[in-house]
């Protein structure tokens, strides 16, 4: 304990404490460089700006207009077929009420056709509505398809039900 106290009392308390005071407030050290440090974050920041923009445009490029927006290729698909604006805006709303995500795909089998969109129009209230949605997805399916395989499906069963 004694050789621990005659240690301490060695020491220049005042002068190492000076020198901390000195090492804090860069005297006699060179100052920091922060226009550095700024530059290059500014840079990293400018990457990856530089990589977001490439990353975007690659992606609008990669798909096309219409496969962006499946609603939207729907109601193509169901010009394409020749079906007037009415016809156009019932099966849109019909898919969206069927909360399908790739509404076009319907178009591919009777099935489909029968499995979506016929069950929705089963499921309106009023006889008459349901009558004419009815007849509506008969005409999209003898437009859609040939009218044999549209024939051999039920779109399902009598419109009276």
């Amino acid at each position: 304990m004694i050789h621990l106290l005659s240690i301490l009392a060695q020491i220049d308390y005042s002068s190492r404490l000076k020198g901390l005071q000195n090492a804090i407030r860069h005297e006699g050290n060179d100052p920091p460089q922060t226009g550095a440090i700024i530059g290059f974050l500014a840079t990293i920041v400018a990457l990856l700006i530089t990589l977001l923009i490439v990353y975007r445009l690659q992606r609008r490029r990669s798909l096309s207009p219409l496969a962006r927006r499946p609603y939207r290729l729907f109601t193509h698909v169901l010009r394409q077929l020749g079906l007037p604006l009415p016809d156009r805006l019932l099966f849109s709303f019909a898919a969206k009420r069927c909360n399908l995500r790739q509404p076009t795909l319907v178009l591919f089998s009777p099935e489909l056709l029968n499995a979506h969109l016929g069950r929705w129009a089963n499921t309106r209230r009023l006889r008459p509505v349901r009558h004419y949605v009815r007849r509506r997805v008969d005409a999209l399916a003898a437009s859609a398809f040939d009218s044999g395989a549209a024939q051999q499906v039920s779109l399902g069963g009598p419109p009276g039900r």
